[in-house]
């Protein structure tokens, strides 16, 4: 049910963001590029806020000086590190015969 909850609120936050591109480009003057990267620098922002700056990894030291530890799942380390070879060699192929 964990889950669940983690993606709906995934989609809410991008349709969030979403709607707020549209504002700053669609009824604002902004232009895309501008505020896309806008947008970019403060999603960073607030995701660097969340762990108060620090990295997220299997040793924390909470701000009150306590330390926790954890460990990743297989699946989770597995998915960073998977290759786009195939994708890259599907497109190539279909870019080089189409022309």
């Amino acid at each position: 049910m964990l889950v669940l909850h983690g993606v709906v609120l995934c989609l809410l936050m991008g349709a969030t963001v979403g709607a707020g591109q549209r504002l700053l480009i669609g009824e604002g003057p902004l232009p895309d590029l501008l505020a896309d990267t806008g947008m970019m620098f403060l999603m960073i922002g607030f995701s660097g806020s969340r762990p108060k700056g620090g990295s997220i990894s299997t040793e924390w030291t909470i701000p009150d000086g306590s330390w926790q530890g954890g460990t990743f799942s297989e699946f989770f380390l597995s998915a960073g590190s998977a290759s786009l070879d195939f994708f890259i060699r599907s497109l190539l192929a279909a870019a080089c015969s189409s022309s």
